[in-house]
């Protein structure tokens, strides 16, 4: 099975570092690009052929809901994860209702991205057959 291709778009370098560093050890992710705001973003999504985009909702520039709605409407079968510190109900009600398919607080990445991820890939693969 080929890597699944992940592009992170987060403007904090050493969180973007560490969540890197954490997929590595995983051999069926691979993050391909890595962006600091949702412009960028959004051009590095143009050029590759990703599974996955993770988005920290704490961007300048597009906010990551704003970049979120974007990626969703050029991007219908790419799967969307929602990164944030505030683990509130509504962080994660806006996520999802901008187009994200799920929702990690940055506090929990080791335990919740993973099978995010996951249950992410598992469900865009489900809609494309």
């Amino acid at each position: 099975m080929l890597p699944v291709k992940i592009l992170l778009i987060d403007q904090h370098a050493v969180f973007t570092d560490s969540v890197i560093s954490f997929l590595k050890l995983h051999s069926e992710f691979e993050v391909v690009a890595t962006a600091t705001n949702g412009k960028w973003g959004l051009l590095d999504a143009k050029e590759l052929q990703l599974d996955v985009i993770i988005v920290g909702l704490e961007l300048r520039g597009f906010r990551g809901l704003i970049t979120i709605r974007r990626l969703r409407v050029l991007y219908p079968t790419t799967g969307i994860i929602a990164l944030s510190l505030h683990d509130h109900d509504s962080y994660q009600k806006a996520a999802l209702s901008s187009g994200a398919d799920d929702f990690v607080s940055k506090l929990r990445v080791v335990e919740d991205l993973v099978p995010a991820i996951q249950r992410v890939v598992q469900s865009r693969s489900a809609d494309r057959n």
